[in-house]
């Protein structure tokens, strides 16, 4: 069992625990990250020139470079002809962690807690294939974000961010929907490199939608919906005692209808939101709060919808 499963509460998420997770990386014998891509590291770019993967043979021009030229294939041919390499490209893998209010809830862990430490060995397994790493966190009241960083002090820095504004988080009755969150990822699109959002997607707002289908037509991003079970199964019949705003003691009595309608309730919610992603073309993994860690990690890194 991972060490940072095991030493770190879950109601907390500290600096230490998300540099922890490293660990868990090192276990893995995944052949694929998120999004079904190949393993992290330098991309192959577009344009064929310099570089170090060779593609393919053709006639020498006029104004190839002289050093390409294969003198085998020349000699044999009675003609001159040069080497094609691809050119390859850093790549960078962004993870973007959503610490709303709304995150702050579950049964036995924080899906906030959860979010944190799945985007944290997202981090290090990409920092393990050579790419960039950064980090944008979303809270009730503002976006912040690192800039891309090689080495583990991207690493380091973008767990940093994520540890700060997690246990900077205050109590607030207003919260930013994540609509806005959509705009900036937008914003970068022209940028190389994968977007990994962590995520209950709640309070999305009435652009969500729009914003989702621009997020979908770039194709570089996978979302992970955080989900704590219990809070996707109605309570069973019975009587429930609380407390309410006021701290004054209160009841209420869930009956088999009652039940029954919160149940489809639920339901709808979560099918809203997929039928959402699947709309815009965006991968959608589910990542249970209960679920094994090293289980889940291979799913987010296959890319498993």
């Amino acid at each position: 069992m991972a060490l940072a499963e095991t030493a770190t509460p879950r109601t907390t998420l500290s600096l230490g625990a998300l540099i922890e997770t490293r660990h868990d990386i090192l276990k893995q014998t995944a052949t694929s990250v998120v999004g079904g891509v190949a393993l992290p590291g330098p991309r192959s770019g577009p344009k064929r020139g310099q570089g170090l993967e060779f593609v393919d043979l053709r006639q020498y021009n006029d104004g190839d470079d002289v050093r390409h030229i294969d003198w085998n294939v020349t000699a044999r041919t009675n003609q001159p002809y040069t080497r094609l390499y691809r050119e390859e490209k850093e790549n960078t893998t962004t993870v973007v962690v959503d610490l709303r209010r709304h995150m702050y809830t579950g049964s036995d862990s924080l899906r906030a807690v959860r979010a944190g430490l799945q985007a944290a060995r997202v981090l290090w397994q990409s920092l393990a294939g050579g790419d960039r790493i950064a980090a944008i966190v979303c809270t009730d009241h503002e976006i912040t974000e690192t800039r891309p960083l090689a080495g583990r002090k991207g690493a380091l820095t973008a767990c940093e961010l994520i540890a700060d504004k997690f246990n900077a988080q205050t109590d607030t009755t207003t919260t930013m929907p994540l609509q806005e969150l959509l705009l900036r990822l937008n914003s970068h699109t022209r940028q190389s490199g994968r977007y990994v959002v962590f995520s209950g997607f709640d309070e999305r707002g009435e652009a969500w939608q729009q914003r989702l289908n621009t997020l979908g037509a770039a194709q570089r991003t996978t979302c992970v919906i955080t989900l704590d079970r219990m809070e996707h199964i109605a309570l069973p019949t019975g009587r429930y005692y609380y407390r309410d705003r006021q701290r004054l003691e209160a009841s209420a009595t869930i009956d088999r209808h009652a039940h029954e309608t919160l149940q489809r309730e639920l339901q709808v919610t979560t099918n809203q939101i997929k039928h959402s992603f699947d709309h815009a073309g965006v991968p959608l993994i589910v990542d249970y709060t209960d679920a094994p860690y090293e289980h889940a990690l291979l799913d987010l890194l296959r890319g498993t919808r």
